[in-house]
């Protein structure tokens, strides 16, 4: 372990650095607000700034002391500066553009930038959390903006968070200024993973070594791409409610087309479930059920198990219901008659690889009763621009209660049989939480759906009670009956 240069004295300065094996962890060390000081933004910059160009800085971790993570700017600092002739404005103009000029060195910086948060972060604090390319955060961890609450509008922050959230949990933490937890804040997608706090360093330092590891031009110029294509292909395209509509109709008619098709289709299923330790990540459990959905003699579905060894997993219980909720919940949840148990809201077209998408939030109206059985789905959906249908899904089953907890799924569709498009790919790596036990369990998904073929029903001919299917002729006048060979060549 060496200390990373820096202007100062390391103990006097407000930020701490070091560096070892190629990770640069910055500190923020002005206990107990951590806030960003006009020297503190000045120290953050100076690091980023030397980082940029040093090759054996690979990968940065920002995080703090104390119970803060960032209380975001410092308002004694700025209301100190009023009593300047300008009223300050000229200090607060100085330190805005600070911010904003740090803001964007994290977000352009060629080495990733991994915040760990263990405390509150706040106003221009959680715009630190959110212009990190990753976030993970302890549960004690919890975020706001709070500037509503005193006359204000965290408008600068807005921008951060907007980039990481959806428009509608992005305006709730804005209009309301509550602080959100650190279950909240995974769920809205500002930070990645919750850990418990006493693995917090050691999670984080892991996620930085593995990335470390991976060749540096590599990381530099992905990260490049990803935020300019981001930047690029996320874009509002504005439809009326009445196409807004015409799209929901759509896509839903098609989800029970596809539902439909299925069920004359066999496929094979690979799912995969573990779970993993806090620290180093082991597997510390699986359930692996490998099984071919295929039809018998009369016609009728049924699952033919290929490969399932005994489960090890001790921290949770799955069951074959909980397979399908793994696989996306239910593949086709919008389909029109439950249409009316939901909230969809257009949000955004989004350009993924050679598709353009509309995106939807899709939420419950009301929350049935567990003991119901009924099952609903809450995430988000991707619908293609120019056929409607559904490609992408991204969410969980719900409700839940404290026993029965399910993860975020993301689900990949593919087109098959040049007509449906059918899931293919489903993954999840998510922790969850049970109130009953207070224990959070680490679980990572994997769900692969292949060989899809669509089912013909065959048909036999039987004669005297001798199967004839296959004969080329009537099992009488076979002479008379025989096909005349085309001729050798056309007749003159």
């Amino acid at each position: 372990m060496k200390p990373a240069v820096a202007d100062g004295p390391v103990l006097a300065s407000p930020v701490l650095a070091r560096q070892d094996k190629g990770v640069l962890r910055l500190t923020l060390a002005s206990p107990p607000a951590n806030a960003l000081s006009l020297a503190t933004m000045a120290a953050l910059q100076a690091e980023f700034d030397r980082a940029k160009d040093d090759k054996s800085v690979r990968v940065i971790i920002l995080a703090a002391s104390g119970k803060v993570f960032c209380a975001g700017h410092d308002l004694k600092e700025i209301t100190a500066h009023r009593a300047e002739p300008d009223r300050g404005k000229a200090f607060y103009e100085k330190t805005f553009t600070a911010c904003s000029t740090l803001m964007q060195t994290i977000v352009r910086h060629p080495k990733p930038v991994i915040a760990e948060v263990d405390g509150l972060a706040t106003a221009a604090g959680l715009q630190l959390v959110a212009s990190c390319d990753l976030a993970i955060a302890s549960h004690e961890a919890s975020f706001c903006t709070p500037g509503v609450n005193i006359g204000l509008f965290c408008a600068t922050p807005m921008v951060a968070l907007s980039r990481n959230v959806s428009r509608k949990q992005a305006m709730e933490m804005l209009l309301t200024g509550e602080t959100i937890d650190a279950a909240t804040a995974k769920d809205f997608g500002l930070i990645n993973r919750i850990v418990p706090r006493e693995y917090l360093n050691q999670v984080v330092n892991k996620y930085a070594q593995t990335i470390a590891s991976k060749s540096s031009l590599v990381v530099r110029t992905g990260k490049e791409a990803f935020y300019a294509q981001a930047e690029e292909q996320l874009r509002k395209v504005e439809l009326s409610p009445a196409e807004v509509q015409r799209v929901i109709k759509s896509f839903s008619d098609r989800e029970s087309t596809f539902r439909k098709a299925l069920n004359n289709y066999s496929f094979k299923r690979d799912a995969v479930v573990q779970t993993l330790g806090f620290g180093a990540g082991q597997i510390t459990g699986e359930y692996h059920r490998t099984s071919l959905f295929t039809f018998d003699d009369s016609g009728r579905k049924y699952e033919k198990i290929l490969f399932f060894p005994m489960p090890t997993l001790t921290e949770i219980s799955i069951t074959p219901m909980d397979l399908e909720d793994l696989g996306g919940i239910d593949p086709f949840a919008l389909e029109p008659d439950k249409l009316g148990s939901y909230n969809i809201t257009y949000v955004v077209k989004q350009k993924i690889d050679e598709l353009d998408l509309y995106v939807f939030d899709v939420a419950p109206k009301t929350m049935p009763d567990i003991k119901s059985g009924i099952r609903l789905f809450q995430g988000r959906v991707w619908v293609d621009d120019d056929d409607l249908h559904i490609v992408k899904s991204k969410g969980k089953g719900l409700p839940e209660d404290k026993n029965n907890k399910y993860p975020v799924v993301e689900t990949w569709r593919e087109n098959i049989g040049g007509k449906y498009w059918f899931p293919t790919f489903a993954t999840s790596n998510d922790e969850i939480l049970f109130e009953s036990t207070g224990r959070t369990v680490r679980m990572k998904v994997r769900v692969r759906y292949t060989d899809y073929k669509q089912f013909r029903a065959t048909s036999r001919i039987i004669y005297n009670g001798e199967d004839i299917t296959n004969n080329k002729a009537t099992p009488d006048n076979n002479k008379d009956n025989k096909q005349p060979k085309p001729p050798a060549q056309p007749p003159q």
